[in-house]
């Protein structure tokens, strides 16, 4: 890395990370009931909902910049996704459903990018260890965070 002068070694520090971090356009969160059978053929996957999606959500705003921040916080992570299904949380709790996160990365700032082979979405799982960038604030989470 090269440090010119007049520029603080931090900033620069922080626009390499910029460039690598990935663009962020909302999370989709939802509650599925794996009990239920999914006997959708692959074409009607596309057109039909899945049957075992009890209840699903999008967040966007500020909502955003919460999760992102809390993805590193195991406790903290676990009571936004019950304050967010209230109804559902102690269903979760006792493993009856089971949690679907996806984060949905900006087309148009991000068409392709190769450690997602093409995808527009990165389960809860790809998310350990990379960086976000949402409207101009950069997060981390760390790959080291048990979710």
């Amino acid at each position: 890395m090269q440090f010119k002068r007049g520029i603080d070694p931090k900033e620069s520090l922080q626009i390499g990370k910029l460039w690598k971090s990935y663009r962020v356009a909302f999370i989709h969160v939802s509650i599925r009931d794996l009990s239920i059978p999914d006997n959708r053929t692959g074409s009607e996957r596309r057109i039909t909902p899945n049957p075992q999606t009890v209840s699903r959500i999008r967040l966007a705003g500020q909502d955003v910049h919460r999760m992102l921040q809390m993805m590193g916080e195991k406790e903290t992570f676990w009571n936004f996704i019950f304050e967010l299904f209230p109804e559902q949380s102690q269903d979760i709790k006792n493993n009856n459903l089971s949690l679907a996160f996806f984060l949905a990365l900006d087309k148009e700032r991000e068409p392709y990018h190769p450690s997602i082979e093409g995808n527009a979405f990165l389960s809860l799982r790809k998310c350990m260890g990379k960086d976000f960038l949402y409207e101009g604030k950069i997060y981390s989470v760390p790959e080291t965070a048990k979710l």
